[in-house]
């Protein structure tokens, strides 16, 4: 039977409806979809952080990511924060068997050591915190300022030294006024080298600039400007060789690490580090 004209108007306005909804509908699954995928791609990539650092701790191997460009294992490299960026610095390392690189006075000793000057004891150690004793810093000297002392000078030019290793160097600083001995016509070798002592060595050793006191006022409290030392002193705190505190502790022990830096510091002051 023939559709009436009024019908065709119905069903032709149902079929164009129904299409403004069906592309409708089409938008609002294609926003949902969109969103879901992002959605997706993050939790993703959050679960690709997540394994890559659970590998990483069952293979043993430590890991830092400095900003996820680069992941560098902390065996060799190490990342330190530095005004929101990321600073790389060398890994620390063995200069002997008790100095690592990062130790207060390791480039003073890694230096003398390169140069010969320093050498340890047997064991591969260098024992910087231990006290030095006279006679091995005078041998320190000799070495930095490289004399060749074979056969040259007495070795016993004190009553306490017979054929000892260090005889002539000890020599040749009393010859050349950097020591005097003590009482009785003693040297004391294996004594401990102290602090107001020192500075007399590394001055007359090296021939450093002397400075005389322009204050009657000691730059340290605990010491005089009429000690026999206080021209060496108040020439070292000239030279930038120490801070001047207030305390300068004149009879305190030096220790290896301690001369090592003392000598390393003279040595650039005359030119000699290379």
């Amino acid at each position: 039977m023939p559709v009436k004209k009024n019908q065709r108007k119905v069903a032709s306005s149902f079929f164009i409806g129904l299409e403004k909804e069906s592309f409708v509908f089409l938008i609002i699954v294609s926003l949902f979809a969109s969103v879901s995928l992002y959605g997706v791609m993050t939790s993703f990539t959050s679960m690709q952080r997540k394994i890559g650092a659970y590998e990483a701790s069952v293979m043993g191997t430590n890991f830092v990511v400095a900003d996820m460009k680069s992941v560098l294992p902390e065996s060799d490299l190490k990342v330190v924060a530095n005004s929101g960026s990321s600073v790389v610095s060398p890994a620390v390392y063995d200069i002997f068997m008790d100095v690592k690189s990062d130790y207060k006075y390791a480039k003073a000793i890694e230096f003398l050591k390169n140069e010969g000057i320093v050498t340890g004891f047997p064991d591969g150690t260098f024992k910087p915190d231990i006290v030095i004793s006279r006679s091995q810093a005078i041998s320190m000297l000799i070495h930095a300022i490289d004399l060749d002392l074979s056969g040259k000078l007495d070795s016993k030019c004190f009553s306490d030294l017979t054929d000892n290793w260090f005889g002539m160097a000890v020599c040749y600083a009393k010859r050349e006024g950097w020591i005097g001995g003590f009482s009785g016509g003693v040297f004391l070798p294996d004594a401990a080298l102290i602090r107001s002592a020192s500075f007399k060595l590394v001055f007359e050793a090296f021939d450093l600039k002397q400075y005389k006191p322009e204050d009657d006022v000691s730059i340290y409290t605990d010491i005089k400007i009429d000690d026999w030392f206080y021209s060496y002193v108040y020439s070292a705190y000239k030279l930038d060789l120490i801070n001047g505190s207030k305390l300068f502790y004149p009879n305190r022990e030096i220790t290896r690490g301690e001369f090592s830096q003392m000598v390393f510091d003279s040595m650039g002051l005359k030119g000699l580090r290379k």
